[in-house]
């Protein structure tokens, strides 16, 4: 891996976190700059033809020459970076299913709540069931008390006035068994003539 064709990577790794991003390149065209104005760096034509040459070559190299020699890191690389990529996707997997698990589980939660107040709904509701058939149930007994109240004061007066018919007819059976037929109907006549004048 290489920066502007010839410049490895590894020098650039090396100064950021030293010198930021633009660090290494300061200091690289800055070293440049002053191996030539030092004349470290002579300017001849010579010195140029060897810059373009090297600049040349070293985009060659990258570009046409080592793809065709690093075949196996390559291969070794896209292996190691398509099992990378399936465990990461599988990992992501597993925390999306969490994530959804979690998320299932507020959702049972919430419905636990809604469980929860259907059953305290329901216990209401039996215990209003109850209470009712109980006030039923009191109001049946005391119907049949009252009933018998009732009843029990009908066959009373019933007996009383059986009693009191009887006891009438005994009377007037008495009374009319003292009489006389003879003198009865001798009254009974005299009151037609009586009428019939």
């Amino acid at each position: 891996m290489t920066r502007m064709t010839f410049i490895p990577e590894s020098f650039f790794q090396l100064l950021e976190p030293k010198l930021g991003h633009t660090g290494p390149y300061l200091l690289l065209w800055g070293s440049v700059l002053t191996a030539f104005s030092k004349e470290w760096i002579p300017c001849t034509p010579e010195t140029f033809w060897a810059m373009g040459g090297l600049a040349f070559y070293s985009w060659a190299i990258n570009n046409l020459v080592a793809p065709w020699t690093d075949r196996e890191d390559v291969i070794y690389y896209d292996e190691r970076h398509s099992r990378i990529s399936a465990w990461t996707d599988y990992k992501v997997g597993l925390a999306s299913s969490e994530i959804d698990g979690i998320a299932r589980l507020k959702e049972q939660t919430g419905g636990l709540a809604l469980v929860q107040e259907q059953r305290r709904i329901n216990l209401q509701l039996a215990s209003d069931a109850e209470h009712m058939n109980r006030q039923a149930d009191l109001t049946e007994a005391l119907k049949k008390r009252l009933d018998y109240q009732v009843s029990l004061a009908n066959a009373e007066r019933d007996a009383m006035s059986k009693h009191m018919i009887n006891w009438i007819d005994r009377e007037v059976e008495a009374a009319i068994s003292k009489r006389s037929a003879k003198d009865d109907l001798t009254a009974a006549i005299s009151q037609l003539k009586s009428m019939a004048n």
